[in-house]
């Protein structure tokens, strides 16, 4: 029985060189769909795998597994390989996953958003300061050169949200190191999990999280970033309108559009500011709509702004016909704005109607037959709020 001793002796040594002292089992805490946290997550960049050590974290419950990826996602009992050393990464890191062949979401200021108002509500803005790295994971790919954005937009959300944080693309940080990464505490965000749990359909992060969300924390988020613009509210006496142009495909006819401005300049009281954010500096954006009563416009990224609208504002969106989507709309409700859908042809979608049908139709059309006086009148309403 000579051999059973020692091969009893090499298991023991096995089991006790796969797991050296350097190495601490991961600890998760179960968030709201498409998020996770951990404590002592593990990245080997040679092999592209994301990995837990222990049996109280399973990956899968964070990050979607059902699909093949640029990276794989493992849970170990304990190490299976030889690890000695290992490059920590200290702090809080952020990191965001995006569904397959879907990166170019990163280059979107609606999609980036979607990622930062779960990430910083779910435990980023109490450690602001003390996020060090956000990784742009992507599908495990090269990842978007261009994920700042148009404008610079999400480049600067991110500073505004987490100025101390070094933002890189998953190739640039595999590149850095032939050791595994331990990521002493880390929040999770992948866009895949939003297929798995949704309120209703929404075909968007937001659908599946934003009841958990905090008002006061969702207000704060708007404040910093306002702040970091030094964007104040302007006293006036008038009703500021914001009017978001778009041009083609996506926009408002212009005969129809023409027709509208016409009747808004009309009102008393009313100012009228028509934007076209595509080719204003973001700093400029924010300050539009921190003194916007009104924001109107054609559904589209233009309304992210929302966001940064005063407290006892209002929101009109504009659908083509047989078009809806419900990211805006939750956005102002998260915000308890006014909300006031429109699709063309059909008018006031309400919200109980909207969540029954979901998100369906393509917003790439033009959108025509609106009922101006119908606009007209809300933002009478509002006028009289003032």
């Amino acid at each position: 029985m000579a051999w059973l001793s020692l091969f009893i002796l090499v298991l023991s040594a096995a089991f006790c060189s796969a797991k050296p002292l350097s190495c601490e089992d991961t600890k998760q805490h179960i968030l709201p769909a498409c998020f996770g946290y951990f404590e002592n997550l593990y990245f080997d960049p040679i092999h592209k795998r994301f990995y837990t050590l222990g049996k109280n974290a399973d990956l899968s419950k964070a990050i979607f597994t059902g699909q093949p990826r640029g990276f794989s996602c493992n849970n170990y009992r304990y190490l299976p390989f030889s690890k000695n050393v290992f490059h920590t990464i200290p702090g809080l890191t952020l990191i965001l996953f995006e569904r397959t062949l879907a990166s170019f979401h990163y280059c979107n200021f609606y999609h980036i958003l979607d990622h930062l108002m779960g990430l910083w509500n779910f435990g980023g803005e109490e450690n602001r300061n003390n996020v060090n790295l956000l990784l742009i994971a992507g599908e495990g790919d090269i990842g978007p050169k261009n994920w700042k954005g148009l404008n610079d937009t999400n480049l600067h959300l991110i500073k505004a949200l987490f100025p101390n944080a070094e933002i890189k693309l998953l190739a640039e940080f595999i590149n850095e190191s032939s050791k595994d990464f331990c990521f002493t505490h880390v929040l999770t965000s992948d866009r895949c999990m939003a297929y798995l749990k949704e309120p209703f359909f929404t075909d968007r992060m937001l659908g599946s999280y934003f009841r958990d969300l905090s008002l006061d924390s969702i207000n704060r988020m708007s404040m910093v970033i306002s702040d970091y613009f030094g964007a104040k509210k302007n006293q006036s006496e008038k009703c500021i309108v914001t009017y978001v142009r778009r041009f083609y495909p996506r926009h408002l006819r212009a005969d129809i559009e023409k027709q509208l401005f016409d009747k808004i300049k009309q009102l008393p009281n009313v100012e009228l500011r028509i934007v076209d954010f595509a080719f204003s500096a973001f700093k400029d954006q924010v300050h539009a709509a921190v003194n916007t009563d009104v924001l109107l416009g054609v559904h589209g990224n233009g309304l992210c702004h929302t966001l940064f609208l005063p407290k006892g504002a209002t929101l009109i969106e504009l659908f083509p016909k047989d078009c809806l989507r419900m990211e805006y709309r939750i956005l102002a409700e998260l915000r308890q704005l006014s909300y006031w859908g429109m699709m063309s042809g059909r008018g006031w979608i309400e919200d109980q109607t909207a969540e029954k049908m979901g998100a369906f139709g393509d917003p790439q059309i033009l959108v025509e037959d609106i009922d101006i006086d119908v606009i007209i009148s809300v933002i009478q309403n509002c006028t009289k709020l003032k």
